[in-house]
């Protein structure tokens, strides 16, 4: 597998991109089959100059959509949607503890 690395300017580190043949291979997936998660806007890509490149982070992603999709048998369409309400859910439970703290500092 090449490795390729970018320079982010905001965190001052190096950044894993793959290429779509690396990420396709990695994932046992068709290039198509990657190019459907952009088309649906399930998953980003750094630049598509001269090729499209991808953060490494993107397999972890696309491998809990994978299993979103194979355990419920949704398309992905549907997991664009589960993955939007697992998003909310972690927004309230986040919003939950920040109450529940916020009161334990009253004592009531």
């Amino acid at each position: 597998m090449v490795n390729r690395s970018a320079y982010a300017v905001s965190r001052h580190e190096s950044i894993e991109l793959l290429t779509l043949a690396e990420v396709s291979h990695n994932l046992g997936l068709r290039m198509q089959e990657i190019e459907r998660f952009i088309e649906l806007g399930l998953i980003e890509f750094e630049q598509d100059n001269p090729e499209l490149l991808f953060q490494a982070a993107v397999i972890p992603q696309i491998k809990k959509m994978l299993r979103i999709r194979n355990d419920l048998r949704i398309n992905l369409n549907g997991v664009g949607v589960v993955l939007d309400l697992l998003d909310r859910v972690s927004e309230l439970e986040e919003a939950i503890a920040f109450y529940q703290r916020k009161d334990e500092g009253r004592g009531w």
